[in-house]
């Protein structure tokens, strides 16, 4: 799975920029999680320094820290 992550992670361009593609709630939904959950990990990871977010904006700060299981 770490390899996948590190594939796909690789494939954004230069800055690490990406827009989520649904909302929050979607993706839950689309998980099965609760959106609170979603918030907590993307909150969580913001916190930490790994991603920056922005609305549905969001730019990886720290491609090591967002390729680790443990961030969230």
């Amino acid at each position: 799975m770490h390899d996948l992550t590190k594939r796909c992670c690789e494939s954004f361009s230069e800055d690490r920029r990406f827009s989520l593609p649904m909302s929050q709630y979607d993706i839950a939904s689309y998980l099965g999680v609760r959106h609170e959950s979603v918030c907590r990990a993307l909150k969580k990871m913001q916190r930490q320094g790994v991603i920056q977010k922005k609305s549905k904006n969001i730019e990886i700060i720290n491609i090591d820290n967002a390729l680790s299981p443990l961030h969230l």
